[in-house]
């Protein structure tokens, strides 16, 4: 009995290590933008203009240790000095982004899975201050992934911001 619930606690352990995971989401949606830590500044200096929109664009491999999610793209938009969007453009789609995102936020809210060769498939998460989009482009031998967290209030204040400068 001991020995079957060792194996089962190795058998554990080694399958969670199998698989390395990777938080795009360093930065929390409505983090201030004062909170940016130190992997993704990249040689500038936050200024006065920290009300203003600001695009911080990144690399994975600042970010994530699994070979995997090397080479992915990463925007992090700020709205009204705070984190309202992340968007991840995945060309080269080697990672597993479904089961990464499945680990960090659960099952999705909604699903669109075309079971053919080719064509798209569709994730939505709807969490309590935010929201989060998987699109997979995919064919029989590449795939190409596109991410995106947005605040729920990504629409509101980025609306209210073009109202502000068309006046």
């Amino acid at each position: 009995m001991m020995k079957t619930l060792i194996k089962i606690i190795l058998f554990l352990l080694l399958a969670n290590s199998a698989y390395a995971y990777c938080d795009f989401e360093i930065m929390r949606i409505g983090q201030s933008i004062n909170a940016i830590p130190e992997k993704l500044k990249s040689g500038f200096l936050i200024g006065e203009t920290i009300d203003q929109p600001f695009l911080l664009r990144n690399r994975s491999e600042k970010i994530c240790n699994d070979e995997k999610f090397e080479g992915i793209l990463i925007d992090y938009e700020f709205l009204a000095g705070e984190l309202q969007r992340i968007q991840i453009d995945d060309e080269i789609g080697v990672a597993d982004h479904f089961s990464n995102l499945k680990y960090y936020y659960g099952e999705p809210t909604e699903l669109s899975e075309d079971k053919t060769f080719t064509g798209i498939r569709y994730y939505y998460w709807k969490l309590d201050f935010k929201e989060i989009f998987l699109i997979t482009r995919f064919a029989e031998n590449a795939s190409s992934y596109q991410i995106e967290f947005l605040s729920n209030q990504y629409d509101q204040i980025r609306n209210a911001g073009k109202d502000f400068l068309d006046e």
